[in-house]
């Protein structure tokens, strides 16, 4: 599998909170994590959103400048207010592993020289 159909593959399903179109991931590991162990902790995570009132979210690209600075980022917003709900990170470790979890590190401004911190 391809990064890229990774990441289609995920975001859509963020994007409608239904995890069907991830069943035809490959059988590789998703931060140390099976296939179906992967889908099921979305599924779980997706419930609890939509017990919240959601039904879909909006994606935008984003950044993790500390522990997956090259990986691809994105943040999950509600689709009527914006506010952030959650950021996820992706990335391809090898050809049968990759890095699929999420970042919980808060976003701060630049500073002065322009670094994170």
């Amino acid at each position: 599998m391809k990064l890229q159909e990774l990441l289609n593959s995920l975001i859509s399903a963020f994007e409608r909170l239904d995890t069907s179109c991830l069943d035809s991931l490959n059988d590789g590991y998703y931060s140390y994590k099976t296939k179906y162990e992967l889908i099921s902790e979305l599924q779980n995570l997706f419930e609890n959103l939509k017990l919240r009132g959601m039904d879909s979210l909006v994606v935008k690209p984003s950044e993790c400048k500390y522990c997956y600075p090259k990986a691809k980022v994105y943040s999950f917003h509600h689709k009527e207010t914006d506010e952030f709900i959650i950021r996820y990170l992706i990335h391809q470790e090898d050809e049968d592993e990759f890095r699929v979890e999420e970042c919980r590190n808060k976003q701060i401004p630049d500073g002065e020289n322009n670094m994170p911190f």
